[in-house]
């Protein structure tokens, strides 16, 4: 897994998401801290208990990429579904996916 192309992925998602929410960058990267902290423990249980080779670590490379974009999505989803109602919600969410 390559570390540069991760984050890039993940930069850009925030950028849609700051444009499309019409949130500050600031507002959105604490609301994706809320929602990494309330799901923080399901990932550590999912964690693997011994890391001693490449392939362990390479797999907890990947769960932590992993809780970093489902941490993201959902922040992101909460924050178009906020002050919304429910047909410019589906707009904005359809507008997310097809801008990221």
């Amino acid at each position: 897994m390559n570390d540069a192309v991760a984050e890039l992925i993940l930069g850009s998602a925030e950028e849609e998401a700051v444009l499309i929410s019409g949130s500050t960058k600031d507002s959105v990267r604490r609301k994706v801290s809320d929602v990494d902290d309330l799901v923080g423990p399901s990932f550590a249980r999912a964690k693997p208990s011994s890391s001693t080779d490449a392939l362990d670590k390479d797999a907890e490379k990947r769960l932590g990429y992993n809780r970093k974009v489902y941490s993201r999505m959902r922040a992101y989803g909460e924050l178009l579904l906020s002050n919304k109602d429910s047909k410019t919600a589906r707009a904005a969410a359809a507008d997310f996916e097809l801008q990221w």
